[in-house]
């Protein structure tokens, strides 16, 4: 990245930014974190994706116990079907009340 509007397409924050850091070599990792342009379909930029991605899957291989390195291919397959909605309809009685997607309000 060599300038602040590589980091957010806002000028406004851009500009604030330029005077506040002078160049991207001094902004604070966090502060860039917290102002770049959203990923498509994240609630994140790019760097705070590719941080996360990269603990998650440090995390996901230093686990001998996964999930995924004893399951039979079948139980894998039923088991990565499964949603919250799913497991909500199958030990409550609740049925079609509840949308498929119920993390997100319609």
């Amino acid at each position: 990245m060599d300038d602040f509007a590589d980091i957010t397409s806002k000028q406004s924050l851009a500009f604030r930014l330029a005077q506040k850091y002078g160049t991207v070599e001094r902004l604070d990792p966090w502060i860039g974190c917290l102002a770049e342009d959203h990923v498509p379909g994240a609630m994140v930029g790019a760097l705070t994706r590719a941080i996360l991605v990269r603990q998650f899957e440090r995390l996901r291989d230093g686990d001998r116990f996964w999930y995924q390195r004893y399951l039979s291919p079948e139980l894998l397959a039923w088991v990565e079907q499964q949603t919250l909605a799913s497991v909500i309809r199958r030990n409550t009685a609740i049925g079609s009340e509840i949308q498929d997607d119920v993390v997100r309000v319609p």
